[in-house]
């Protein structure tokens, strides 16, 4: 295919192993833990979890990971080849997931396209939205590992504006058979099924409807930012700089936002902090429901163990007054830029401070955070919507980190893309 592609396909690389494919994909590394970790692992002893490593949080926020766990991912990488557990396509595909799952009680499928896409535009690369801000400790983390591997085995998650529903009618008429169907084994409602296409139609078709329009970088932000710097370095200026992306239609109705709350430990504070708070906000009690909080227009509410209902927190324009106003309607610029850093005295630049907030995608497990101590406050956000997201952010505005919860998260372990075929042909 012709040089500098705003989007392309690759010579993925894949399993060659018979067993059920759901026992060797993986989350994101960011949100595995070591106990998910451990249950990733006991699938197989292939399980795409041993290359992408875990969660960088859960090192000493002073200490980087060991040269011996990157050098440990390489090794694997070059013995899963040279014994044909992992073998490169032959010739470029895009590759495409249907994702099976449900939420709130209705049945979702999303249709997830996996290709090349040029970051650089100047060398004809599309437009590119982030919209959260990144942290310096996963960056190197995961630059580190890129370097050593010269493999990315996760992609980013890429959101394309499809407003004219051209890469959702694309995607829909492919029509061929999968080449596997698995069943997640953990989430009996959560299961996938696999396509690749390698004809010249199908990859002139996908890379023209892709290069007509822009990107919202719906998770990833870390990796995104770790392929950047990657060919800034001087010995891989000369390629073309492509990242490694599972693409969606926004339109697709598997494109599902929630929110994702904050939980925090308040006994490093005056007993006073939340009298504190009635200077920046108005509370007003409500069940502790969602939907009493979803009714109640509040941005933000803040739960306690000792206090039988839910408080919806509304800011005063004095709080208001230093952030701009198009971030005023963001729960998490809210929370993070008045509560946190003005009355609770966190520096979120700081790894420190990051790691005294607990990040959590579900209210369940936040009342759970909640009711373990009489010191654990739970904060509960509102979600943002898609047309919210790029409106905002196409003003280069960056929100806050974890501002957002596209679900499900994309796996990793499908297919992988070695950083020379990045190159063009």
């Amino acid at each position: 295919m012709k040089k500098n592609l705003a989007v392309k396909p690759f010579s993925g690389v894949r399993f060659s192993s018979d067993q059920s494919m759901c026992k060797l994909i993986c989350p994101p590394y960011d949100v595995v833990d070591q106990h998910q970790y451990d249950i990733l692992a006991s699938y197989s002893s292939h399980n795409a979890i041993h290359l992408t490593l875990n969660d960088p949080k859960c090192m000493d926020a002073k200490k980087k990971r060991e040269e011996e766990d990157y050098l440990q991912v390489k090794r694997f990488w070059d013995q899963w080849n040279k014994e044909n557990i992992l073998n490169v396509d032959p010739l470029e595909h895009f590759y495409l997931t249907k994702e099976f799952f449900h939420r709130d009680g209705q049945k979702y499928m999303r249709k997830v396209l996996y290709a090349l896409v040029n970051i650089d535009p100047d060398r004809g690369g599309p437009k590119i939205i982030p919209h959260e801000k990144v942290l310096e400790l996963p960056i190197q983390d995961r630059l580190r590992l890129l370097e050593v591997t010269k493999v990315q085995t996760s992609p980013i998650y890429l959101v394309f504006d499809d407003q004219k529903a051209e890469l959702d009618d694309l995607l829909s008429s492919m029509g061929q058979s999968p080449l596997y169907a698995c069943d997640h084994p953990q989430v009996q409602s959560q299961s996938y099924e696999f396509y690749s296409f390698s004809d010249d139609k199908s990859l002139s078709s996908i890379s023209d409807v892709l290069s007509r329009g822009s990107f919202l970088v719906a998770d990833g932000h870390h990796r995104l930012e770790t392929t950047r710097r990657y060919f800034r370095k001087e010995e891989n200026q000369h390629q073309t700089p492509y990242v490694f992306a599972a693409i969606v239609s926004s339109i697709d109705p598997g494109v599902l936002l929630s929110s994702i709350h904050r939980g925090l430990d308040v006994s490093y504070l005056s007993s006073s902090w939340f009298d504190d708070l009635h200077v920046a906000f108005d509370f007003k009690p409500m069940s502790k429901t969602w939907e009493a909080f979803e009714q109640s227009g509040a941005l933000l509410a803040i739960d306690q163990k000792n206090r039988e209902e839910l408080l919806g927190m509304y800011p005063k324009q004095k709080g208001l007054e230093h952030l701009p106003e198009i971030e005023q309607t963001v729960p998490s610029s809210v929370l993070n830029h008045i509560v946190f850093e003005d009355y609770f005295s966190l520096d979120l630049d700081r790894s420190e401070d990051q790691k005294k907030i607990n990040y959590i995608n579900n209210i369940p497990d936040l009342q759970t955070f909640v009711d373990q101590k009489s010191s654990h406050v739970g904060f509960w956000l509102r979600p943002l919507l898609f047309d919210q997201i790029k409106a905002i952010c196409s003003k280069g505005i960056i929100l806050p980190q974890k501002s957002t919860f596209f679900y499900p998260k994309i796996m990793s372990g499908f297919v992988f893309h070695r950083m020379e075929d990045s190159k063009d042909s």
